[in-house]
């Protein structure tokens, strides 16, 4: 839980909700926010963490993220940029904390092919 009733999140907002789907229909509501989820084969899941908004552009500074999925045993390998870079998650256990800095960076070095 990044923010708590009351409590300013990372956007600066009073907990605005994120949606993540693979149905690329599905539209934003009032104090949400909807991020994309891409699929492939069924185990492999592709999106995003939304981070604070850059003041200078009003993009979203973001994390990418990919979610291999282990049905057999229950478990999801979260890789990232943050720390650890590849993060163990078991179903009904908590996972470990995944540390994300969310920086700014130059149009070039933010281009990439």
């Amino acid at each position: 839980m990044l923010a708590g009733m009351g409590v300013p999140n990372l956007r600066g907002g009073q907990g605005t909700s994120t949606f993540y789907s693979s149905d690329h229909s599905v539209r934003a509501q009032e104090s949400e926010n909807v991020v994309p989820v891409r699929v492939s084969g069924g185990d492999t899941i592709w999106t995003r963490l939304v981070g604070p908004r850059d003041p200078k552009t009003g993009a979203d500074f973001r994390c990418e993220i990919t979610l291999h999925l282990d049905q057999s045993g229950k478990t999801v390998f979260l890789a990232s940029e943050g720390r650890p870079k590849m993060l163990t998650v078991k179903e009904g256990e908590w996972s470990d904390w995944l540390r994300v800095k969310f920086k700014h960076c130059s149009l070039s070095s933010a281009i990439t092919a």
